[in-house]
């Protein structure tokens, strides 16, 4: 049940046609800590 009462409150954000708001926060999973050599990178 709360299952479906989630879903109608979340579906219609994730599924519409409205885009994304500009500027928004990246989650930090993706954010690269790290230095990259891009010419190797690049190479591969």
């Amino acid at each position: 049940m709360l299952f479906f009462l989630l879903k109608a409150i979340v579906k219609p954000f994730v599924v519409s046609e409205k885009p994304h708001k500009k500027n928004g926060r990246t989650a930090p999973e993706f954010i690269s800590s790290d230095s990259k050599n891009f010419i190797e990178e690049k190479a591969r």
